[in-house]
């Protein structure tokens, strides 16, 4: 005598409940992942956008400390300097003296860009904003973050200067200001960086006669 045994199948409701149950667990570790990327794309961005101020303000530090006289916008936006001429050896000329090239630092739609003479100007750092989302912070150094920016480059805080003489005549020391702006992490999102140095002319016609 052979026994029979019988699989019973699934109802509707059963399928029903299983793949609502599956749906809402697909949707949890998706929402997860979403804001898992979100997070570590912003956290690249925050990094990339505190390189870029830094160097920024490098390049700029290594440019104005060799200055034998620099003369900044009224508007603080740009600056004009010259460097000491150089012998073949790359030592200063004694006595000092300028080699006669006007170099310009200046903005040019987000850009900060480097001329020198009549050349065509070097690019030197993006997104760079004209307001500061810190202008309230006191350090040097300040990061953030914001959503739905619609344009990273002029929205949040007001206006300030990327370039501030000691004295209006006869510069001796110059604040530079940098603040840069790059994507985040979710659409809309804005990353922003500001770096800010006193940079003292180290060749100062004034200073050395």
């Amino acid at each position: 005598m052979h026994s029979r045994s019988r699989r019973a199948g699934f109802t509707l409701t059963e399928v029903v409940v299983a793949s609502s149950i599956g749906f809402f667990v697909l949707l949890s570790v998706t929402s997860i992942m979403v804001s898992t990327g979100g997070s570590w794309l912003r956290g690249e961005n925050q990094m990339d956008g505190e390189s870029d101020a830094r160097y920024g303000v490098r390049l700029i530090s290594q440019q104005l400390q060799e200055a034998t006289i620099a003369t900044v916008a009224a508007d603080g936006m740009s600056v004009q300097y010259e460097l000491p001429e150089k012998l073949a050896d790359g030592s200063l000329r004694m006595p000092l003296r300028s080699d006669g090239v006007v170099r310009r630092l200046f903005l040019d739609q987000g850009n900060l860009m480097l001329q020198a003479g009549n050349a065509t100007p070097r690019l030197l750092v993006r997104g760079v904003m004209i307001t500061d989302p810190f202008r309230t912070a006191s350090s040097n150094w300040s990061l953030g973050w914001e959503g739905n920016a619609a344009n990273p480059a002029t929205r949040t805080g007001p206006p300030y200067q990327l370039f501030v003489p000691d004295t209006p005549n006869m510069t001796r020391v110059v604040t530079v200001t940098l603040v840069v702006s790059g994507r985040g992490g979710g659409v809309g999102e804005a990353v922003r960086t500001r770096k800010r140095e006193a940079v003292t002319l180290r060749n100062f016609l004034e200073v050395i006669r």
